[in-house]
């Protein structure tokens, strides 16, 4: 009879940032996809993917997405959507799912 491995416990704490953002994004998948789009004070476009995106909510309709910082500072999404109070996101129809074009790869 094959032996049944015991629990893995894992202390995100005790974990360098690197390897605890890897264990987090491993977590959930496949991970969906949000394009958000932002216009700057300025006017300046901002269209942004963001893997951390997510319906969190049906009452009321409800979906989030999370933004880090780059350097110490708010990236353009979020800085943009505080000064104008607005943004859009958009969702990946089929089409576009297997896409090999995306400015991230």
């Amino acid at each position: 009879m094959p032996s049944i491995n015991p629990m893995i416990s894992i202390a995100p704490g005790d974990l360098d940032p690197r390897a605890a953002y890897r264990l987090l994004i491993s977590v959930v998948v496949p991970r969906p996809i949000g394009w958000t789009s932002t216009i700057g004070v300025d006017g300046s476009l901002n269209l942004a993917p963001f893997s951390f995106f997510n319906a969190v909510s049906n009452a009321p309709l409800t979906v989030m997405i999370s933004v880090g910082q780059r350097q110490g500072n708010p990236k353009d999404t979020l800085r943009n959507a505080q000064e104008t109070g607005e943004l859009v996101i958009n969702i990946v129809n089929g089409e576009k799912t297997h896409e090999k074009t995306w400015p991230w790869r």
